[in-house]
Formats: C-alpha cells, sequence, structure tokens
C-alpha cells in the first residue's frame, strides 16, 4: 500500500474516533444493551448477515460477468469489498475514493473512474426503484413527506427515462454512444447490481422476523426501513451511517406502533448485521490483496 494512502487511512479513522465520540455525546440516552436485553432470535441475525454477505459477492459480479470480464472475480471483490468495508469505519464514504486504490494496477484513472461510476448510477436507480415499491407496501407507515420524495423521485426517474431514449433516437452522436456502452454486458451489470439491493432488503426482512414480527408486517416494516434510510444515507455522513442509520429505523418503525425502546433494539440489531458481514469480508479481501502482491513480487524476482 501506498504511504500516501496509509496516512489517508490512518488520518480518516482518528476523525471517526472523533465522531463516534461526539455521536455518542449526541445520542446520550441510547443504551445499546437494550438490544442484547431483547428477546432476538440470534439465528436469524446469523441468516441475515449471510444474506447481506451474499449481497456483497453478488455485488462484486458487475466487473467480470457485466462491464469488465478481463477483471478476475478477486480484484472485483476487493473493490467491493474493501470500498464497503471503508465506508463503515471511515467518515463521509471515504470507501468509494479507496476503491480506486484495489483496480488491477494497469487500469488508467479515467477507465477505474468509468468502472467506478456506471454501476454507482446503478445502485441509485435500484435503491430509488425499490424504495418506490415501499409506496404500496407501507404507504399508510410512512412519513407523507417520505412518499411524495418517493413518488417525484419517481416522476424525475420516468422523465429522464423518456428524455435518454428520445436524445438515442434523435442525436446520432449520442445513439452511437448509446450502442457503444449500453450493451449486454451493461445489461447484466444492471442485473446483478439489483440483485445484491434485493438480498439485502431481505435480510432487513430476516432482521424483523428475528424481533417475531409478523412476516407479512416484517415486509413493509424491511420495504419502510429500506426506503427511508437509504434516502438518507445519500447524504454522506458518519462511518457506517453511525447515528444517521439509527435514526432512519426508529422514525420509520414509529409509524407502526413500535415503542422507541424495541425500535432502538432493531436498528441496533440491522446495524450489527452490516457490520458482522461487511467488515470480515473487506478484511480477507484486503488481505487476499496483499497476499497476492507478496507473490507477483516473488514471481518478479524470481524472473530476473
Amino acid at each position: 500500500m501506498k504511504k500516501k494512502l496509509k496516512i489517508k487511512i490512518v488520518a480518516g479513522i482518528i476523525v471517526t474516533v472523533i465522531m463516534v465520540y461526539m455521536a455518542a455525546r449526541a445520542l446520550g440516552g441510547l443504551d445499546p444493551w437494550v438490544l442484547f436485553r431483547s428477546n432476538v432470535n440470534w439465528w436469524l441475525f446469523l441468516a441475515a448477515a449471510v444474506l447481506f454477505g451474499m449481497g456483497q459477492f453478488v455485488r462484486a459480479f458487475v466487473y467480470p460477468y457485466g462491464i469488465d470480464c478481463r477483471m478476475t472475480l478477486g480484484a472485483s471483490c476487493r473493490v467491493v469489498m474493501v470500498g464497503n468495508m471503508a465506508n463503515m469505519l471511515l467518515p463521509l464514504r471515504a470507501g468509494e475514493g479507496l476503491r480506486f486504490a484495489f483496480f488491477p494496477p494497469e487500469y488508467s484513472a479515467v477507465r477505474r473512474t468509468r468502472l467506478v461510476m456506471t454501476p454507482g448510477g446503478a445502485d441509485v436507480v435500484a435503491i430509488l426503484l425499490l424504495s418506490i415499491l415501499a409506496i404500496p407496501l407501507a404507504a399508510g407507515n410512512m412519513h407523507p413527506s417520505t412518499v411524495q420524495t418517493l413518488k417525484a423521485a419517481g416522476i424525475v426517474l420516468a422523465v429522464l427515462a423518456i428524455a435518454f431514449m428520445l436524445a438515442g433516437m434523435l442525436i446520432p452522436r449520442l445513439r452511437r454512444m448509446t450502442h457503444l456502452y449500453i450493451t449486454s454486458g451493461f445489461a447484466r451489470m444492471v442485473g446483478w447490481v439489483f440483485c445484491s439491493w434485493v438480498l439485502l432488503l431481505v435480510s432487513n426482512w430476516a432482521g424483523m422476523l428475528a424481533f417475531q414480527f409478523d412476516p407479512v408486517q416484517a415486509v413493509r416494516m424491511a420495504f419502510a426501513v429500506f426506503a427511508t434510510s437509504n434516502i438518507i444515507l445519500f447524504i454522506p455522513s458518519s462511518p457506517g451511517g453511525l447515528g444517521v442509520f439509527e435514526y432512519a429505523v426508529v422514525f420509520s418503525l414509529s409509524f407502526f406502533g413500535v415503542p422507541e425502546p424495541s425500535s432502538v433494539s432493531v436498528a441496533l440489531f440491522l446495524h450489527l448485521v452490516q457490520y458482522a458481514a461487511l467488515l470480515p469480508l473487506g478484511a480477507l479481501a484486503y488481505l487476499s490483496g496483499l497476499r497476492l502482491q507478496r507473490t507477483t513480487a516473488a514471481a518478479l524476482r524470481k524472473s530476473v
């Protein structure tokens, strides 16, 4: 790892510690041990973490089985999982910038930028479309402003899609660019992105079941939490959305009549699921990258 990157990570960790301390002060009365005093099915915690982890593996398919067939699955896992792990530990989604360092060394800066931004755009669309499904499923249990935001987002997406199609048909240069970028690999990439977010949504549902909520009601809760938390977390904030995510979950569940102590437990549980899945996977991906670097360096020394 380059010295400059190490300095960024150390500086980020220092900022994270400060932000965690400030968040703890701000959340004052929040008792994290309430989770362990709750009647929780911890087998479903394991199931939720596995589902969340599976979502990360599926997300890693976007490159080798989508828009960049020359990238290995191992390299793709490092880009996805190390970046997501860093987002859970560093503030302001610093992991998005760290992803660039884990692409194969021969990739240019322009190529890396395109490969980060293209699936990132698909992420936004997938999140919004899945969140819009919360309107018919949980509209009666969501804040009116959240529903209006999702409806507005749906209209904007539809208008942009129509404008893009019309521009592609009427402007020759854009039509050529469309044929260049909108390929079967692009379609597969979009499919993998959607599948990964569906798995994360199912992970939320398993988390709700762990608290003995009715399965059908748990579906509505999972969609409401997914929609509200992802809308709020579009804005970069504390590491892993610490505090912000908990607020989104408690806020969402309040419209289902869930008492605050119980909703706090659910929020902590769902956040713990994310850390339990992302930190080990990210660490393994990072260590595999270091091992690959050592193996490559040893092979080069032997060949000289």
